[in-house]
Formats: structure tokens, sequence, C-alpha cells
């Protein structure tokens, strides 16, 4: 499939990466004061920085961000990470003696990390090099920050949707009698062989594809059982593009559809489709599982349905926000969640039925095209 790709201009990533930062600064300053953060999980190096390399790590202010990382990135990184200086750290140094000289050198007083991903053994190095200057935790705070979206993330996002659908598309589309007789790894192989054919960088995650009663345990992993005729066939999927990645689930069925599966599918379509209408900025993302679990409760599987109902994607499968009955957080716009209500009965199967939602500024937008009526998941 030829595509268009869009070349984003140097100037535009310089002032993206910039936005993203100050961001992170604000809110750290919102309750703990902080001059510059010091960030070392490497997704959150490249949201801020777009390199895509590993063993680096970021040091910035409002002012200024440096790239720490080795000789192995001296040429790509500064290809990558348009505004920012690159510091190329010596074989006998790591990359928190670089951080510490950098910090003296600019007389940084006051510097935020992360705290539930820098090592204590890192962490005590760091505060060695710094000679006086206090390190500030700040846990999870950029994960809030990369659960909004800006304009470019939910571009991607869109295209990452597109080409996981087209693959799962074209592999519904040979029908049946293809189908019967794969083993779930075939399946699975075929399609992430689509997915880059599609011009997707991977698979955004080791995907499910569970037959007939396998169906019922939700984090399976494809095995050698073969698809039967009048089975379903579960798959939860995804891409990844630039980083960014989709995620979906269907169950298709094989000629025909057995009642309870009958059954048990309408329900679920009718709590998941309950909790996309509920969707829209300022609402609690436990509410929006309450809408979903109040139809599986009601009709009485609620407790076939024992996990959450989505969470946020974006540079990672699994990001804020969480949507579980418990929680208080609340949805704003640009955030991207899933929701993947399901029931799962041992020895007969499973059913989840998984979209990306967008919130925008008066309610949401489903960024799937997939149908979700029954009568279009069954393949003849």
């Amino acid at each position: 499939m030829k595509r268009n790709l869009k070349i984003t201009p140097v100037s535009d990533c310089k002032k993206r990466f910039l936005a993203r930062r100050r961001a992170l600064l604000r809110a750290a300053n919102r309750t703990k004061k902080v001059d510059a953060v010091y960030v070392t999980k490497r997704v959150d190096v490249s949201y801020l920085s777009g390199f895509s390399g590993e063993d680096s790590a970021l040091l910035f202010n409002k002012n200024s961000s440096v790239l720490i990382t080795d000789f192995r990135f001296g040429e790509q990184a500064p290809e990558e990470c348009p505004g920012t200086e690159i510091c190329i750290r010596s074989r006998k140094s790591t990359l928190e003696d670089q951080a510490g000289k950098l910090a003296r050198d600019r007389e940084l007083k006051q510097i935020g990390f992360q705290s539930t991903v820098l090592s204590f053994d890192r962490y005590s190095r760091l505060k060695k090099r710094l000679r006086g200057a206090k390190l500030t935790p700040l846990q999870d705070l950029l994960s809030d920050v990369r659960a909004v979206k800006d304009d470019e993330e939910i571009a991607q996002t869109r295209r990452a949707v597109e080409m996981a659908e087209n693959a799962f598309l074209g592999l519904i589309k040979q029908g049946a009698s293809y189908l019967i007789g794969k083993t779930e790894r075939q399946i699975a192989a075929e399609m992430e062989t689509r997915i880059r054919d599609l011009g997707a960088d991977r698979a955004a995650f080791d995907m499910i594809v569970a037959a007939g009663p396998n169906g019922s345990m939700c984090h399976y992993a494809p095995d050698d059982r073969k698809l039967q005729r009048g089975e379903a066939l579960l798959i939860d999927w995804g891409a990844e593009t630039a980083g960014y990645r989709s995620d979906i689930t269907r169950v298709v069925f094989v000629e025909s559809v057995s009642d309870k599966m009958r059954e048990i599918y309408e329900i679920v379509r009718t709590a998941h489709d309950a909790a996309v209408d509920a969707i829209r900025p300022g609402v609690a993302c436990g509410t929006v599982d309450d809408h979903a679990r109040s139809v599986i409760d009601n009709a009485g599987y609620g407790k076939e349905f024992g996990h959450g109902l989505g969470h946020g994607i974006g540079r990672e499968i699994h990001e804020q926000p969480r949507l579980f009955s418990a929680s208080k957080t609340k949805l704003k716009k640009n955030m991207i969640i899933t929701v993947e209500p399901g029931i799962y009965l041992p020895g007969v199967g499973g059913v989840r039925i998984e979209d990306d939602i967008l919130v925008t500024a008066n309610g949401h937008e489903r960024l799937n095209q997939l149908p979700r009526d029954l009568d279009s998941m069954v393949v003849h």
C-alpha cells in the first residue's frame, strides 16, 4: 500500500519537544520547586527529546536541554534531537557522572528525578557527583503529563489504529476455509507480518490470539492449538508507528456462533457502548468503568468481568489514566484511552471488545472504524 507521509519540519519538532519539557517543569513546580529535571526512563527521554536510542539520559531546565549518551549514537542523536545539546560521555564515565558534572557547570541547585525509575545505586552516584545540589523525587509526574496528547501524538495514534485494522481486515477477508486449521501461533505471525507490510514499525505488543475455549484466559499466549469450524477466535493486537501504539480486540466466529457466545457477545457490546457514551472531559475514570460494569453485573456475569475497563495508550501500551471502578482520576481533553469490557467463561471461551477512544472538548471520538455488531464478526 502506497502511503503519503507527512514530514514534520525541524522547527516544529523543536517547538513540540520544548513545549513538553516546559509542561513537565510547570507540573513539577506546582508541588515541588525544582530548577531542572533529570530523566532516565527510555520512553520519557524519547518523548522529551526525540531520541530513539538506549543508554541515555536527559537533563534540562526552562532554557536548555542536554542529552547524555555514548559513542554509538554520536551521529544519530543530533539528527533526532533538534534543539537539544548532545553530550557524549567517555567509556570510563557513567550517565550519572556526566549529569553531575553538567549540573555543577550550570550551577543547578535543585534537580527533580524519576524516583520510580532511578535505582538506589545510580541515585547514590548522582548525589555524590552533585556535591551539594538537592535531588527531589518526582515519582510518576511525567506519566500524568504524557497522558494528554498533542496534535502530533494524536495523528500518529490514528495511523497506528488504521494500520492495525487494515491488517485484521486483510486476514479476515481470506475467509473461514483459510483460517480453519491454522494454529494460534500461525495467525499471530501472519498478523504481525501484515502490520509491518502496511508500514508499521512493529506490532505494538505480544498479541493475544486465542482459539475456542482459550479465549477465557485474558492474557493468553498463542500456542499450537488449531482453529476449528464453529469456534470463536479472540485477537487482541495493535500496531506501533513513530513510537505510538494502538490496542484493539475483536472476536470473530468461524461460520457459526453458539447460543452462549451469542449471549455474552451482545452483553459485552452493550457494556462497551454504554461506557464509550459516558466519555467526556471531567468524568471520573471510575464512572466510565461503572457504566460498563453495571451492564455486565445486571446480566449476571459480574464475576466473569474481573479486570479494569481500560487504560491510556501512547508511547507505552499501558499508560495513565487507568479506568477501574475506584479511580477518581478525571478525563481530560486529548487523552486517548481504551475501553475493553469482557466476559470469560472457562471451558467455553471469552468475549472482549476493545476500541481506542480520543477524549474531545465536548465528548469523545472513536478512532476505530471496525464494526462491532455480531453479524459482521462471523467469517464465512
